[in-house]
């Protein structure tokens, strides 16, 4: 996840993404209105996992929700392996980006 203050120092500009997650929640008040997630780097093309995420809205999005949707919106990933990483290691980060993208996107939304 790049975005300010999010990066890793020993990155290079020659580096790749080996995950990417990417989301979007819009708010009202303290509830979740809509919820989008899309996760790279776990299928030939980027992965829609908006309406795995759905269930988020109409409540607020605590940590214990949050991982509750991630869950259940990765459990069936079985993502490609490669000489950057194992399919295990892509649905692992894959977990802890989309729960990191999802938490960003609340605090943002306020």
């Amino acid at each position: 996840l790049a975005s300010p203050g999010r990066r890793v120092a020993a990155r290079t500009p020659a580096d790749a993404a080996i995950v990417g997650a990417a989301a979007l929640i819009e708010r009202d008040g303290a509830v979740c209105r809509a919820v989008r997630l899309v996760l790279a780097g776990v299928a030939d093309l980027p992965l829609d996992l908006t309406d795995a995420v759905a269930t988020l809205a109409g409540r607020p999005a605590t940590a214990a929700a949050i991982a509750e949707v991630v869950g259940r919106a990765t459990a069936g990933l079985r993502p490609p392996a490669d000489f950057r990483g194992s399919s295990a290691y892509r649905r692992a980060m894959a977990e802890v980006l989309a729960g990191r993208a999802l938490r960003l996107a609340w605090e943002r939304a306020a």
